[in-house]
């Protein structure tokens, strides 16, 4: 009888802001050796007014680190037009690959985003490799600022994140950055990949996807769809 493959192993190493401010933000780490980064996200958590639809504080920034292979996820978030300050946790996720099987590859895509439209910008993945997860980066964060309502695989080959300013228009000059993590066996055999949206409908918008009995969670984003 012919045995299965083993599940691949995965690690979440989170990080948590240490103060309460206006811009939180935190770099989490995948700290073991044997583990290698494949994705990442972020939660902030800031006081809800609900008699002030325009106050809260919101994700800029949840995005893979500079260094080749990523080792680091980044995170920041801002408030915007009311003050509201706010801690946020960053995550990032380990692949464990003690026997150095794999290899990560980081896909980024760049955009210019005009005042008052929606901005947008794709991370294709190439060349054989598997999407595991993907983010954003929207600049400046100042004097207004970008606010991100979807960064989601698009595809299996195709990270997305968009933006819009709020309230404040964007600034010249303003963009937003789109990553895609691929990973791929170094013995060249194929892998296997999954998407699994769902669809929520709800005025403070909260969801969940879950994958397949037999499959291994590695990533995942969100799309907020206006009525």
């Amino acid at each position: 009888m012919k045995s299965e493959a083993p599940k691949p192993l995965i690690k979440i190493y989170p990080k948590r802001s240490e103060a309460k401010i206006p811009h939180p933000f935190a770099t989490a780490e995948v700290t073991d050796a044997d583990y290698k980064l494949i994705g990442g996200g972020a939660l902030i958590e800031y006081d809800v007014n609900l008699n002030d639809p325009t106050s809260g504080n919101f994700l800029i920034q949840s995005c893979p680190g500079e260094e080749r292979p990523p080792r680091t996820w980044h995170a920041k978030g801002k408030d915007h037009v009311q003050p509201n300050p706010g801690f946020i946790t960053v995550y990032a996720i380990g692949l464990h690959d003690p026997d150095d099987k794999f290899e990560v590859q980081v896909f980024q895509g760049d955009s210019t985003v005009n005042a008052y439209v929606n901005g947008s910008a794709e991370a294709d993945v190439t060349g054989g490799w598997t999407m595991t997860g993907g983010g954003f980066w929207t600049k400046p964060e100042d004097p207004a600022g970008l606010l991100v309502w979807a960064s989601y695989p698009k595809s299996a080959d195709q990270w997305v994140a968009t933006c819009h300013d709020n309230e404040l228009p964007a600034v010249g000059g303003s963009t937003i950055s789109a990553y895609a993590i691929g990973i791929r066996r170094k013995d060249g055999k194929p892998l296997g990949q999954e998407l699994h949206p769902n669809l929520v409908e709800a005025i403070n918008c909260q969801g969940h996807a879950s994958v397949n009995k037999g499959n291994v969670l590695v990533g995942g984003g969100l799309q907020i769809l206006p009525d």
